[in-house]
């Protein structure tokens, strides 16, 4: 095809060889009508076609943009990571809670507590605790008017005391409440309660604790951080428990009852104390134990019974209708992604409980749509694709991204993929002379960049517009 200008009419004749094949084996040749073809364009054309490319362009760029700026209206998602973060602070001990406000940590060897801006990494307030090395369990309560932080503080027989040596037997036969205000650090209330540790659990603006007597009973008393009121208290008939708290076999939990297990099992009702049968378990209406709902597209419901067994097997989730008919039975727990545009709405991705594999099913009919193989989780999900992080089928960690709608593998790299996000790109963990903070494009997980982290693993999070990395010994705040 060669072009040719024809003078001032700014028209272009373009020529089509169909014959150029022979043309070539004879160059003297006149050129027949078949052999060559003219097409006059006029030089408005092509540039009317150019500008229709150009502006399918724009439109492109457009919708991208409208798409990142929609994403960036969901909770989590940052920003934006064009340029490299950098290390800002660091601080060392265990995080107990965090807020949109700050981070609470706790120094184990002191008692001591924090809570650090996660822009700066500036100490907010701080309780100095007990000065010597007690157990703490804490506890945020969020439903009153101001919320606490409910910590427990205890000590096993045998501990060590702040000089190294062992502590008296007394101090493993109380327990030490202190409620603070969550924003403020303020002490609300204190109480100290005899006998050994066994659970500290919220309830509403409350929290629920249980401890265990010398004796082998059990008691449990409701208490209301804010002003120290005991709402309810509770001692058993019988002995409960062996010689120390530790005989309790297992403890669990849902917004009603609390079960201990010892020498028997108690069940007691969270909102009277009352000591009732595990057969009444969840109110009128409320699903079977340890069951947990997640809302889908269309109105539908998923609910997952909690396993039978200790291997993880037992009764396969459902999905029901708005009415609360059952629709159909999935193998596994529904994969919600906490970053998700609703793209592929139509696709439920499921965690298979047999195998850890990740399942894309119809979300009308329950269909099996595709597998992929390995243990994989649902990281960010949008734009038609889901972020995975987990196992592949080579049994290595890796990050990935699949085809929502048809399961394709579209990249995977050697990482452990958090859930923050630009839209852009991910955030992830990943090996090689020491962890890694970086960059991983969503569209084919090439690499923007990578900066180091201190030795030992990590998890990345957000608060806000500050992304702080959970390392073994503490946090690293970037910006």
């Amino acid at each position: 095809m060669t072009p040719r200008r024809r003078g001032r009419d700014d028209d272009v004749e373009v020529l089509l060889d169909a014959g150029g094949e022979e043309a070539a084996l004879s160059p003297d040749a006149p050129a027949s009508p078949t052999a060559r073809r003219r097409r006059w364009i006029s030089a408005g054309a092509v540039a009317a076609l150019a500008l229709a490319v150009a502006v399918v362009n724009v439109v492109d760029v457009r919708r991208t943009e409208a798409r990142l700026d929609a994403l960036r209206e969901l909770p989590g998602v940052h920003a934006g990571f064009d340029e490299p973060l950098r290390e800002v602070w660091q601080a060392q001990g265990r995080v107990v809670t965090e807020t949109a406000e700050s981070f609470v940590l706790l120094d184990e060897a002191t008692g001591r507590l924090s809570a650090l801006d996660p822009r700066s990494g500036a100490e907010r307030w701080y309780d100095e605790g007990p000065g010597e090395p007690w157990r703490t369990d804490c506890t945020p309560t969020w439903d009153g008017s101001e919320p606490a932080l409910v910590c427990m503080r205890f000590v096993r027989p045998g501990d060590p005391g702040a000089d190294g040596g062992p502590r008296a037997d007394g101090d493993a036969k109380a327990v030490r409440l202190v409620a603070l205000d969550l924003e403020t650090g303020e002490t609300l209330q204190e109480a100290v309660l005899d006998g050994e540790r066994i659970v500290l659990q919220p309830v509403e603006e409350d929290v629920v604790v249980a401890t265990g007597t010398e004796e082998g009973y059990l008691e449990a008393r409701r208490w209301r951080p804010a002003t120290g009121e005991l709402v309810w208290s509770y001692r058993s008939e019988s002995t409960v428990l062996g010689p120390a708290a530790s005989s309790v076999r297992s403890v669990s939990s849902d917004a009603e009852h609390l079960e201990i297990r010892g020498s028997r099992t108690v069940t007691i009702s969270m909102e009277t104390g009352e000591e009732v049968e595990a057969r009444e378990w969840g109110g009128a209406g409320a699903g079977p134990r340890g069951t947990y709902e997640v809302p889908l597209p269309g109105g539908r419901t998923y609910l997952w019974p909690a396993p039978a067994s200790q291997d993880g097997s037992g009764p396969e989730g459902v999905v029901t209708d708005a009415d609360g008919e059952e629709l159909y039975s999935v193998p596994g727990t529904v994969d919600a992604s906490s970053v998700d545009d609703g793209s592929a709405a139509e696709v439920l991705l499921v965690h298979a409980v047999e195998d850890g594999s990740l399942l894309g099913l119809d979300l009308a009919t329950g269909e099996q749509l595709w597998e992929a193989a390995g243990s994989r989780w649902a990281v960010v999900r949008f734009d038609g694709r889901v972020v995975t992080s987990g196992i592949g089928a080579d049994g290595r960690e890796v990050t990935g991204a699949i085809d929502l709608r048809t399961g394709e593998v579209l990249w995977e790299v050697a990482a452990a993929a958090s859930t923050v996000t630009d839209g852009r790109r991910v955030l992830a963990v990943t090996p090689g002379g020491g962890p890694r903070v970086t960059a991983l494009s969503v569209v084919d997980g090439s690499e923007a960049w990578s900066i180091p982290l201190p030795p030992g693993s990590g998890w990345i999070t957000m608060v806000g517009e500050a992304v702080v990395v959970r390392t073994d010994t503490g946090l690293v705040g970037l910006g």
